[in-house]
């Protein structure tokens, strides 16, 4: 006897800097399965970090099969596949669709003396004005600089500059898109919103031009999964796949955070303190990019750290059970020392820490506490905001809160929901409850706790 046929699904992959996961909801948006993969970011030295984008494409496949046998449901009922991943950094991709080297992810900070030197010649200061954000290492642009000046050919061999999502997208689909989330980090007109030759001649990178790809809306279609990716995922060939997003875009879609003035935190691998508004607000403290609909944009004030130093910032004041994963410091990998030095584990996260240069936020943070600030600003709509109070120091979502709009809560997701006892830093921070709907944590290969994207305090 055949079993009935299963209802209808959706798959998502979200590819981030710690776990990668994949989930299978029903069209109500309840969770039927999960699979996920440890990110595999491999530190050289100080400063660097890559990965193996080919090894990243396996290992998602691997956590899709996983979602799909937990799911239970028959593959046929997948209707279409939502692809997010993490923003900035760098993935090189050559004419055969191949990686021409190892990714860059946005935990790579080596081209900090790139940014230095536009912050020195005034470079900085005009991107500012044009992209709606200062350069900082992360940066694509900073990268891209960083790779022609150390490895020459390695940007004549690059046919396509991708994000993280874009790879994964490529390999399922065969086709090279991205969307207005991606493609603002660094090489549009944060007004326009579309890709500004002004700001390549700025960085100058002319030769980008034609190895950036087309920015198509995040929900629209952009190709159908090949019959080689359904052989490793279990996924139907010929299923939708569209543009997909950032994942923050992606997480504030998922939490509710949606209309201009409401803010979204996540405690992540990175901090991220988001406010979308119905008109860009330019300012050196937070990067301004587009967001999901045209006329939309995300004021993001981000930091790296996050999770990582709010775990040890936690179990050195015995906030969690002495059992409790304490991650790897390098996973932070902003200042590493070379191999054989001695260093505390926050050393890793010291750029940050003390608001140095190589930071995408500003400020002075402090460790050893969560301090909270607000004041008036003048903000998305045009009349004064209040600027949210925020965490700041250790596990800190940036320095800096961009302007939000006054409202009844706040949401909030990430890795340090994994520790209940972390869940009160926030809510503590900020003078609206922090709201808590059902969220079920999972628990990523490498058996650190974790949350979905989308998910909330």
């Amino acid at each position: 006897m055949s079993r009935p046929p299963s209802p209808p699904s959706l798959l998502g992959i979200d590819s981030g800097l710690t776990v990668t996961k994949a989930v299978v909801f029903d069209l109500d948006g309840r969770a039927l399965g999960v699979g996920s993969a440890p990110a595999r970011n491999r530190v050289l030295r100080s400063r660097w970090v890559e990965k193996d984008p080919t090894q990243q494409w396996h290992d998602t496949a691997g956590a899709v099969r996983t979602a799909i046998a937990a799911a239970g449901v028959d593959p046929a009922s997948i209707e279409a596949v939502g692809l997010t991943g993490h923003g900035d950094g760098v993935y090189l991709i050559g004419e055969d669709g191949l990686p021409v080297r190892p990714a860059l992810p946005s935990l790579d900070t080596r081209a900090h003396e790139v940014v230095a030197r536009w912050r020195r010649n005034g470079v900085a200061d005009r991107a500012l004005a044009l992209a709606g954000e200062l350069p900082f290492p992360q940066h694509a642009p900073a990268m891209l600089v960083w790779l022609r000046e150390h490895e020459p050919g390695v940007l004549e061999r690059t046919r396509w500059v991708l994000s993280a999502k874009d790879w994964l997208k490529l390999q399922l689909t065969g086709t090279v898109t991205t969307d207005p989330t991606d493609a603002s980090a660094g090489f549009t007109d944060v007004r326009g919103q579309g890709y500004a030759p002004a700001l390549r001649a700025l960085y100058g990178l002319e030769e980008v031009e034609g190895k950036l790809p087309p920015i198509v809306p995040p929900t629209e279609p952009v190709g159908q999964v090949r019959p080689e990716a359904a052989a490793e995922t279990g996924i139907p060939a010929g299923t939708p796949v569209p543009s997909g997003l950032h994942d923050i875009a992606a997480a504030s879609v998922g939490s509710g955070a949606t209309e201009p003035g409401e803010m979204l935190m996540v405690a992540g691998t990175y901090s991220v303190n988001q406010v979308l508004g119905d008109r860009p607000v330019v300012d050196g403290r937070w990067l301004c990019r587009s967001w999901l609909r045209p006329g939309r944009w995300a004021h993001m004030s981000t930091s790296p750290t996050s999770a990582t130093n709010t775990e040890w910032a936690a179990a050195g004041h015995r906030l969690q059970p002495p059992h409790a994963h304490r991650p790897d410091p390098r996973a932070a990998a902003v200042d590493q020392p070379a191999a054989g030095g001695r260093r505390h584990p926050l050393a890793a996260l010291e750029p940050a820490l003390r608001g140095r240069a190589g930071t995408a936020g500003v400020g002075r943070g402090r460790a050893g506490g969560w301090r909270a600030r607000r004041g008036p600003v003048r903000g998305c709509r045009g009349r004064p905001l209040r600027l949210h109070r925020g965490c700041r120091g250790a596990g800190g979502a940036g320095r800096t809160a961009p302007p939000a709009r006054p409202g009844p809560d706040q949401r909030a997701g990430g890795r340090v929901r994994g520790v209940p006892r972390h869940r009160p830093l926030p809510a503590a921070a900020l003078a609206p409850p922090a709201v808590s709907p059902a969220v079920e944590p999972e628990r990523g290969a490498d058996g650190r706790r974790g949350f979905r994207s989308g998910s909330s305090w």
